[in-house]
């Protein structure tokens, strides 16, 4: 649909520019004889009465196009309006393509830090959220294509209503290329059913945390992988407390640490517990993306409290505050009712360096 469109507004800006030029031509020819006239003038090639001449039919020329322009004018000015209007509804249908486009976008970030062991130099995280059971086509594949190292869901891999099927079958897929491992989100938590979810995800591969830590080694060397519950609120003020309570149950770690969270909005709540990264998701980006990068509305969960409803904090993106740093993803999956418009189904890939 995008290409077409594409082709469509290259065909009426041609047109229009062919339109312009038939406007123009006449007054250009004019211009030239007046020209030629001027330079027979000027050397003497031509009697008085030959110039009187040329003068009448310069000015009978004029008159005529003068009428003729006038003329072709009015009926030029509505071809040109018309032109506009297709020209304006091409162009409100390519903008309508590309923001509903749901390509997979994989986006990478480099993160370094002399924490990093040189063992992890190089180390892949690829970075799946908000996945909320959909049908999000391409995802293993492109996760394959990543070679990670480590795979990490950092919530909502299920939706809250029907089954999970598609979430188990992607745990499925992701677990036979590398480590993969998860914390929960609020829709996960809100099914019903979510400890069969849980068993499930664990038959297939995958190590879901529950605010506790484990030790990621290479070559004798370690970094720290942590992962907290959500706080299973709509209260700002609970979840808040329940962040606070999770994390107390984490000891701290004297190395690179890493966080893996859901609520994305709750980061002022964590940014100054001593994690060198926090890698996190719910806010699907703001919904819908502007050209500065920010999103305009935030997921349900958070409209209560101190956190804003349009154009959120932390909607999708790179954060550092306090010697934290936090990477949010956009997510994949679109629970809401108000569609991802330029704003991608995303993949998040994480490349660490020492320095």
């Amino acid at each position: 649909i995008a290409v077409i469109c594409e082709i469509f507004v290259l065909y009426i800006v041609s047109h229009l520019f062919r339109l312009i030029i038939a406007f123009y031509m006449p007054f250009v020819n004019m211009f030239l004889l007046f020209f030629d006239n001027f330079i027979l003038i000027n050397k003497k090639k031509c009697s008085v009465k030959q110039l009187f001449n040329f003068l009448y039919i310069n000015v009978v020329f004029c008159i005529k196009k003068c009428y003729t322009m006038y003329i072709s004018k009015q009926k030029g000015r509505t071809d040109l309006n018309k032109l506009v209007k297709i020209a304006a509804m091409a162009g409100g249908a390519f903008l309508l393509a590309q923001g509903l486009d749901k390509r997979l976008e994989v986006t990478n970030y480099i993160v370094q830090s002399d924490k990093i062991p040189p063992s992890f130099d190089g180390y892949k995280i690829a970075q799946i959220s908000d996945y909320h059971n959909d049908t999000v086509p391409g995802v293993s594949d492109a996760v394959r294509d990543i070679k990670p190292d480590l795979i990490v869901s950092t919530g909502d891999l299920a939706d809250d209503e029907g089954d999970y099927l598609g979430a188990l079958h992607l745990c499925e897929r992701i677990a036979n290329i590398a480590p993969v491992y998860a914390v929960t989100g609020n829709h996960d938590l809100w099914r019903g059913d979510y400890s069969d979810f849980e068993r499930d995800i664990k038959n297939a591969g995958v190590t879901t945390l529950h605010n506790e830590r484990v030790i990621l080694e290479a070559d004798g060397e370690g970094i720290s992988l942590s992962g907290i519950d959500d706080p299973f609120t709509l209260n700002s003020a609970r979840a808040r407390e329940a962040v606070r309570n999770n994390l107390s149950k984490i000891r701290g770690y004297d190395g690179y640490d890493i966080l893996l969270f859901h609520r994305a909005n709750l980061f002022d709540c964590i940014k100054d517990q001593g994690f060198d990264l926090v890698l996190a998701g719910h806010m699907h980006g703001g919904q819908i993306r502007f050209p500065s990068g920010r999103g305009f509305v935030s997921p349900k969960s958070g409209w209560t409290g101190k956190h804003s409803v349009f154009f959120p904090k932390y909607s999708g993106g790179r954060y550092s505050a306090d010697g934290s740093e936090m990477l949010v993803s956009r997510g994949l999956g679109n629970p809401m009712l108000i569609p991802r418009f330029f704003n991608r189904p995303e993949l998040t890939v994480v490349t660490l360096k020492h320095i």
